[in-house]
């Protein structure tokens, strides 16, 4: 079992349900904490227990040092989430989360504690050229491609203090995903669903279909209307989506 809330713990639990068959682990996109998942709990059933990701830096994870390692972010959540097999569980990850969940699935290959189903958003498979580069972009330049990229929500962007406090972690996050070296030779182990927006303008379709190279089982692709964060507006649907395959596995 999570702590609901604990300093230092990658792992925190959103919503409790002492009715859960099936544990849903969510991994946050960069610059964002679990919180991000908050409303989710208003829309999953009783058989569904939610946890969020904490990367460094950041919700009760502030006071450590932001780290620019994919690697060691993925070492420390997936060491926490082996702890814990009591039930069958799924990792949902958008964008950067959806690299992070593929290194921890790595991790815990043989594991009892490997997902029954993996939901990647928004994330081009791994083995896939990069468009372009952003981390060593100058700040000026960054803050303008992540405002193209719909990075930031308008009540960020309405507020310069959010968006200063914001860019040291999105700039960490950023290096971290662009300057990891994938080892891609581990298929998944269980079924995986791809969602995508249609107008992304970095994670396109085809992006998209690339992760196909690594089902293992079953795999599917779902496009929603929408850019890179599709989900803001399609919360209600995509969680729906979700719903019906946590089901198969209770």
């Amino acid at each position: 079992m999570f702590a609901e809330t604990l300093s230092g713990m990658p792992l925190r639990t959103i919503r409790r349900s002492p009715r859960a068959t099936v544990r849903l682990l969510c991994f946050p996109p960069a610059g964002a904490g679990p919180s991000i998942f908050n409303e989710w709990a208003n829309l999953l059933p009783e058989f569904v227990e939610l946890v969020g990701v904490v990367y460094p830096g950041r919700e009760c994870r502030s006071a450590e040092p932001l780290s620019r390692d994919l690697g060691i972010i993925a070492d420390s959540v997936a060491e926490h989430i082996a702890r814990s097999d009591d039930m069958p569980c799924a990792f949902f990850g958008h964008s950067m989360g959806g690299y992070v969940c593929f290194e921890v699935m790595q991790r815990l290959a043989g594991s009892t504690a490997y997902p029954d189903h993996v939901f990647l958003s928004a994330v081009p498979a791994p083995h896939m050229p990069v468009p372009e580069k952003l981390h060593g972009l100058p700040d000026s330049q960054f803050f303008r491609e992540l405002v193209r990229l719909e990075g930031f929500p308008q009540e960020v962007l309405n507020t310069p203090e959010l968006v200063r406090y914001a860019l040291p972690i999105l700039r960490a996050d950023f290096t971290a995903c662009e300057t990891h070296r994938f080892k891609l030779h581990v298929p998944c182990r269980c079924p995986l669903s791809v969602y995508g927006g249609s107008t992304d303008i970095r994670v396109t379709r085809d992006r998209l279909e690339g992760w196909r190279h690594f089902a293992g089982l079953s795999f599917s692709l779902r496009i929603f209307e929408g850019g890179h964060f599709y989900l803001r507006k399609r919360q209600t649907e995509l969680v729906g989506l979700i719903c019906s395959e946590l089901a198969r596995m209770g």
